[in-house]
């Protein structure tokens, strides 16, 4: 699917004011206060970009920023709620990082819908993952396009009010933003609010065209543990067809930062860790849970350890030095021996923790790339803006990993092991599958 999307660059050209069709007949119906309220805030939110941000102008020019502002700001009377919302979201993804944003998803006051279903983006396109009941028939099928916007083009649309420090991070959050009508609207995709049309492949493998509404308000992601694969009270999920266990990545219940299990066949230590942070005051805190993976894989004599951070959206990158010198200590630094699962929600704090360990020991690296890179902005502060409330989220730090020089937008896996549509739906977990069947001889 990769060679579908275009570079970041690119699709920050296509803005989505100067894109929605349906903008052409607007009328200016706003009342005064709804146009001087939401310039002000728009106006706040500027101000407080240029001034929290550690470098707000690292990717584009105070030029072309100021006249993104400008534009938007001539086009409020124009514009619906939703639509100046989703304006913002593009122009703070135009900054270029992931933790300068404003998120639908993590916000209730912006209080958008959201649609009976929700999408993936697997590696072999885009499907239904999971649906209310009342559609369990679709649960599975292949999207081909919405209304008249293909998918690739609507995903690309997505991605242009995405915030991300790559484009595997913009993955994680633009299949979360096409559920939203609200958002779909506002990029031209769908005209009608309470009306969007997909087109899904059948079980004939033949297009079909299925008209669906908004169910209620759109799920708020909290905390940094990645809950989106979790399945809802009255929902249907793709894997609920398999007759194979729950893979180990998706048996983590909510709040459980970080646990381990043995495969005592093929010997194999997996850790996963969902937040960079420790459990509450009485609970195993995170130091004395890595001293016990270590002393566990020595009383079994571990031929492998595993350290799964698929799930982990970031925490306290100052809980990752006592790990990895832990591991740099231990007998499982050796190439072969010690591995990382990362994928796109790999993000923050939990991709400061591949940072030391790709630089510092012999882990591999498998799965899909993380959600971040080596140098990145990060540690973001909360900018609520006055009038309505909603939260943005502006970059604070430089976080230097690598060479000063290093441009790169992701540390590339060692091993991929991309997640199919079809493997997801037996319960198969190609990363876990891969490290039990990796040796030196590969």
């Amino acid at each position: 699917m990769t060679k579908l999307f275009s570079s970041f660059t690119a699709l920050l050209l296509t803005y989505f004011l100067s894109v929605n069709p349906y903008l052409a007949n607007a009328q200016k119906e706003k009342s005064d206060d709804f146009v001087a309220n939401w310039r002000a805030d728009l106006s706040y939110l500027a101000f407080n970009m240029e001034k929290v941000h550690k470098n707000l102008f690292h990717t584009i020019s105070k030029e072309e920023f100021n006249k993104a502002v400008d534009d938007l700001n001539g086009k409020i009377p124009y514009l619906k709620r939703h639509e100046i919302i989703v304006a913002m979201m593009h122009l703070e993804a135009m900054i270029g990082d992931g933790h300068t944003n404003i998120n639908p998803a993590r916000d209730a006051r912006i209080d958008f819908q959201t649609l009976p279903v929700k999408f993936y983006l697997f590696e072999d396109g885009v499907f239904i993952r999971s649906a209310e009941e009342k559609y369990k028939r679709l649960v599975g099928k292949q999207v081909i396009s919405i209304n008249t916007t293909t998918i690739e083009d609507a995903i690309n649309k997505v991605f242009t009010i995405t915030s991300r420090d790559n484009e595997s991070g913009a993955r994680f959050f633009a299949t979360i933003y096409l559920s939203m009508p609200e958002v779909l609207h506002a990029l031209g995709i769908i005209e009608d609010l309470n009306l969007t049309t997909l087109t899904i492949k059948n079980e004939n493998g033949k297009p079909e065209k299925i008209a669906l509404s908004p169910l209620g308000k759109t799920d708020i992601l909290k905390g940094e543990m990645d809950l989106s694969w979790q399945t809802k009270p009255g929902w249907v999920d793709m894997r609920e067809i398999s007759k194979r266990p729950t893979p180990l990545w998706l048996q983590a219940k909510p709040g459980n930062k970080y646990w381990l299990q043995y495969l005592p066949d093929p010997k194999i230590v997996y850790v996963q860790l969902n937040e960079i942070g420790t459990k509450e005051k009485g609970e195993e805190q995170i130091d004395d849970f890595y001293a016990r993976v270590f002393k566990f894989a020595d009383s079994v004599q571990a031929a492998k350890l595993i350290f799964d951070l698929r799930l982990n959206g970031g925490g306290n990158g100052f809980y990752n030095k006592s790990l990895l010198i832990r591991l740099i200590k231990s007998r499982m630094d050796e190439k072969g021996k010690v591995f990382c699962i990362t994928g796109r929600r790999t993000f923050s704090a939990a991709q400061l923790l591949i940072n030391l360990l790709a630089q510092y020991t012999n882990v591999l690296l498998v799965g899909e790339p993380s959600g971040s890179k080596l140098n990145s902005y990060g540690d973001s502060q909360k900018i609520i803006l006055p009038i309505s409330g909603i939260t943005a989220r502006v970059s604070t730090l430089w976080h230097q990993s690598g060479h000063p020089k290093d441009t790169e937008s992701f540390i590339p896996v060692d091993i991929p092991a991309p997640l199919l549509s079809k493997d997801y739906a037996n319960n198969v977990d190609p990363a876990l599958e891969t490290v039990i069947n990796y040796s030196l001889k590969n």
